[in-house]
């Protein structure tokens, strides 16, 4: 019993004490498609529902995003006005539900789980981390539309972070560190990025791990 407890102590202070996979502070977001075009707050309008889609870089606000952390998961604020946020409608993680920018409420469906992927980031639902932020028809024409869809590990599912707020530590789809992570269910792991939205190599099952050595 005793051992079981430090090993809790010790999964809470790792689990606090290790940077996230993407740090605080302002990025553009690049498709992996085309690097030239990034996540836009169409028409810089932050009123509760307004679309998020796909623009050519034009250096401002409305393509600026600041990175928060939520417990092990990202929060992207506009620049435009902090207090609204990307957001999953009506919390429905459905093929082609919309992502729109709404004011921060806490809730699941303004949280993602960023897993990096060969220099680029997918970024999970925390309402269902199957679904991810997706570039419709992988066509990056100014104006096409950002949604949620299942994973499937194509480019229109990859984005790039690029700091612009002139901090150290840029990721700019950098590897974050790695880390033994134990999974709660089957007891395997492996060495992956820390707190990624994974699938246990051992037992096959989904998730967050949240226990660490």
């Amino acid at each position: 019993m005793k051992k079981f407890v430090c090993y809790l102590l010790f999964s809470f202070f790792a689990l606090n004490s290790l940077g996230q996979t993407i740090p605080e502070g302002v990025y553009i977001i690049r498709s992996a498609i085309n690097t030239s075009h990034v996540l836009d707050l169409q028409n810089s309008n932050t009123q509760d529902g307004n679309n998020i889609h796909i623009w050519t870089n034009n250096n401002t606000n409305a393509q600026r995003w600041r990175v928060t952390h939520n417990n092990g998961a990202i929060v992207l604020h506009s620049v435009i006005n902090g207090n609204f946020v990307i957001d999953l409608d009506h919390s429905v993680a459905n093929d082609g539900n919309n992502i729109q920018i709404y004011t921060s409420n806490g809730s699941n469906a303004q949280r993602w789980f960023p897993k990096y992927d060969n220099g680029a980031y997918i970024l999970h639902s925390a309402i269902n981390q199957k679904y991810v932020i997706d570039l419709s028809d992988s066509n990056t024409n100014d104006g096409n539309n950002i949604h949620i869809w299942q994973a499937n590990g194509t480019n229109a599912q990859r984005w790039i972070f690029e700091r612009v707020d002139g901090a150290s530590g840029s990721q700019g789809g950098r590897e974050p560190q790695l880390n033994i992570i134990v999974c709660p269910s089957c007891g395997g792991g492996g060495t992956l990025p820390w707190r990624n939205f994974i699938t246990c190599k051992t037992c096959g099952g989904t998730g967050q791990l949240t226990s660490y050595q």
